[in-house]
């Protein structure tokens, strides 16, 4: 949950996940639901298309909320209700603006959106980085920046994982005895492609029984049936 954020850093990474359906303004917030005009019959006529009581629908405060059950009689869920629903809209907010610039000649007011509680995910990740950045000096430019960073971040260890998940069948499941990413890349390497990899001192990287643990693995049935399969497919 802690990282939403990250895939609504910017534009570009939240076209992945985010499109638009339809777009009006309102100059007024009442008008949107008194149902008087086209505009409000059109946006009632849309949350009731694309909305339905199986799954709540998701907005951005408690107002909001009550009215369109009122109006509409449809469920939903705000930021006061759930922290993953909290940093959802404010990455919505976050790049909304890149998405509605087409329709609107103005610039978009941001203090409404700056209203919002802040993201718990970019706050988190301010104290993992150990920055001091006063909240309203946290721009676009750097709340991107941050969020790819942190993305390489968790990119890195999903790889890690997929890595383990894929491979520790082939070499007796060594990596349940060794924590480090790092040294059981090597090992993997050094035990499934010895020809292109480097040659460890597994004996000072480890302690002694799972050094010894690595050694068996490395001679081992089921990774010489890996290199068998290898060099049947090459």
């Amino acid at each position: 949950m802690m990282d939403i954020w990250v895939y609504f850093r910017d534009a570009s990474a939240a076209k992945g996940h985010l499109s638009l359906l339809d777009f009006s303004k309102f100059s007024d917030k009442d008008s949107a639901w008194d149902g008087n005009t086209c505009r409000s019959k059109h946006l009632m006529e849309l949350i009731k298309r694309i909305c339905n009581n199986e799954k709540p629908l998701f907005v951005q405060c408690s107002r909001l909320k009550e009215v369109i059950l009122q109006k509409l009689e449809i469920q939903c869920l705000c930021v006061d209700d759930d922290d993953v629903i909290l940093e959802l809209i404010w990455g919505i907010n976050n790049v909304l603006e890149c998405f509605i610039k087409s329709f609107i000649k103005e610039e978009i007011d941001n203090i409404e959106r700056g209203c919002l509680p802040f993201s718990k995910g970019l706050e988190k990740c301010l104290e993992d980085y150990c920055i001091s950045v006063p909240k309203e000096m946290l721009n676009k430019k750097l709340i991107s920046q941050l969020g790819f960073v942190r993305y390489l971040e968790i990119s890195s260890k999903e790889i890690a994982n997929k890595l383990r998940e894929s491979f520790d069948k082939h070499v007796c499941n060594i990596g349940e005895s060794i924590e480090d990413d790092l040294n059981y890349t090597k090992v993997l390497a050094r035990i499934l492609v010895p020809e292109i990899a480097t040659e460890f001192n597994f004996s000072q990287m480890f302690s002694g029984e799972l050094a010894l643990k690595v050694q068996e693995a490395e001679k081992s049935e089921c990774v010489t049936e890996y290199r068998k399969k290898q060099v049947y497919l090459q």
